[in-house]
């Protein structure tokens, strides 16, 4: 049996190179780093419930909204290393919002660089953070735990379109 091996291919996959040396400490090995894309979802919310969980960690998560009822997205538990995106992919076309809450009250550490104090919104101890109807595509959450709080960062573009409560 032959095996075809299409070295472009592979090479368009390595991203780099790990140097280690063995147990001896003398011969240097090059392992190669693998590119990976990230996994992504799209949450299109019309009055619906979405819980994520660890297998969802590295996810880039692309928000549609429509309809006049708003829909809720519960985060995973805060464990430590576990990384999460959500992007407005459109700017909703209803009234209704996307509430992003914690599993835990008051562990999301929120920040903002958009408000009318043009000093950015913050929230130490939030429940929730709500992407309301006047949000724009493109605008982006990012959220980073580290086993007891999650930590928001929003890059927003019109001030009051992603807010924090709790």
């Amino acid at each position: 049996m032959a095996i075809k091996f299409d070295l472009n291919r592979l090479r368009t996959a390595i991203s780099g190179f790990v140097k280690a040396e063995d147990t001896a400490g003398s011969d240097v090995k090059h392992i190669p780093i693998m590119q990976t894309v990230a996994k992504t979802r799209t949450i299109a919310g019309v009055a619906a419930t979405t819980v994520l969980k660890d297998d969802d960690f590295g996810m880039t998560i692309f928000l549609t909204q429509s309809g006049g009822s708003d829909s809720a997205i519960t985060l995973p538990p805060p464990t430590n290393g576990g990384q999460l995106t959500f992007i407005v992919a459109a700017t909703p076309s209803g009234s209704g919002d996307v509430v992003i809450s914690s599993p835990t009250a008051d562990t999301i550490v929120a920040m903002s660089a958009a408000d009318s104090g043009a000093d950015g919104a913050s929230n130490l101890l939030a429940d929730t953070v709500t992407v309301e109807a006047a949000s724009i595509g493109g605008e982006r959450i990012e959220f980073v735990a580290d086993g007891t709080y999650w930590y928001c960062y929003v890059h927003q573009n019109a001030v009051g379109s992603i807010t924090f409560a709790g």
